[in-house]
């Protein structure tokens, strides 16, 4: 994708999956509480650990989307510095709130069971309504690859060739990106 407007029109599907994981945690929680009842007193409310710093990278996963402001203001009708103030500062407030929302709900249903890993991993994998969220995330992780490597690209390129390559640099440079973070993720 040369340009985010393509990308435009995806990101309803992936909001639609983020809604989804707070649905499916809402739904466990419920049937968790329903079937086995609920003991606040196992509830461990703060403990710096190995747990929390593993959660960093999580975390972060839901304040990286920022970085693509920039490039939205290039399609914007009106691009100023308070619009992207605004919108950056909506786009961190929406995203704590969604992703905290997540992992608040799954700590309430799973806090006595919760290890290291992911989350999900701690459902029924058998469950139809744990496959499509999977899925679902599965949609998030492809739909939000794009979203990274366009800013990432679209800096690499303003800073080395002001912003003017081929299509064949476009897409060297975004094979370099995705294979020089998959290296630093082994």
């Amino acid at each position: 994708f040369k340009s985010l407007k393509k990308l435009e029109s995806w990101s309803g599907v992936a909001v639609f999956f983020i809604v989804w994981l707070i649905i499916f945690a809402l739904y466990w929680l419920i049937k968790g509480v329903h079937d086995n009842g609920f003991q606040p007193e196992k509830i461990v409310y703060f403990n710096p650990g190995k747990i929390l710093i593993s959660t960093f990278g999580i975390m972060s996963m839901a304040y990286d989307c920022h970085c693509n402001i920039f490039q939205t203001l290039n399609i914007l009708k009106d691009p100023s510095t308070k619009r992207a103030r605004w919108l950056t500062t909506v786009v961190v407030y929406v995203s704590f709130i969604l992703y905290n929302s997540f992992g608040i709900l799954v700590y309430l249903h799973l806090f006595d069971e919760l290890g290291s890993g992911a989350a999900l991993e701690y459902y029924p994998l058998g469950n139809w309504f744990t496959k499509v969220t999977i899925l679902g995330v599965i949609i998030i992780l492809i739909l939000g690859g794009p979203m990274m490597v366009f800013p990432t690209r679209a800096s690499v390129i303003n800073l080395w060739w002001n912003g003017e390559v081929s299509t064949l640099w476009w897409n060297i440079i975004g094979a370099s990106i995705v294979l020089l973070a998959t290296c630093c993720a082994c």
